[in-house]
């Protein structure tokens, strides 16, 4: 970070002198020039300039690391949501690439069809077995999908508050 700072600080004369032990003549010899004495510490003085220029630079990191978490485009969740994903909590989905999905649960057996818009995985019943469904059998589960790689997968249900992950078998 001191290397960023003095980087950042080149090219301004430093009028710090600090005590060295050296004559008057040179030490007038060294305020002169605008130089620390040799073997003085680097970027003693601290410049007005630097706290705008810290601020600026710890911006444009933070911009950077935000840019680089942006969400999925449609055609990246289309490439890699098809295979077979197991969920913390025991639900195995398998997603076909042709729009077709089955979804797995101790108590129920959803078969579905999926579509993607705005980064969201829509999902539409059409059949369910297995224990009463909490949901009617034509609605429409949104998931907006957080992340995606080849062996996870982070979804985020519409009004709820918990995060879903599923792991890639």
């Amino acid at each position: 970070m001191i290397a960023v700072l003095c980087w950042m600080l080149r090219g301004l004369p430093n009028q710090t002198v600090q005590r060295t032990g050296a004559s008057r003549f040179a030490q007038r010899q060294i305020e002169r020039h605008r130089r620390l004495a040799p073997l003085a510490d680097l970027c003693v003085r601290r410049h007005p300039n630097t706290l705008v220029k810290i601020i600026l630079y710890l911006f444009t990191l933070s911009l950077l690391a935000t840019g680089c978490s942006k969400p999925p485009s449609d055609s990246q969740i289309r490439h890699k949501f098809p295979g077979t994903w197991k969920t913390t909590t025991s639900a195995v989905f398998t997603v076909n690439s042709d729009g077709e999905i089955k979804i797995l649960r101790p108590d129920l057996t959803i078969d579905a069809k999926w579509r993607v818009e705005d980064g969201f995985v829509i999902q539409t019943a059409i059949t369910v077995n297995g224990a009463e469904p909490q949901e009617p059998y034509n609605h429409e589960l949104r998931l907006k999908i957080v992340r995606i790689n080849s062996h996870e997968l982070i979804l985020h249900g519409d009004g709820q508050t918990n995060l879903i992950t599923a792991y890639k078998q």
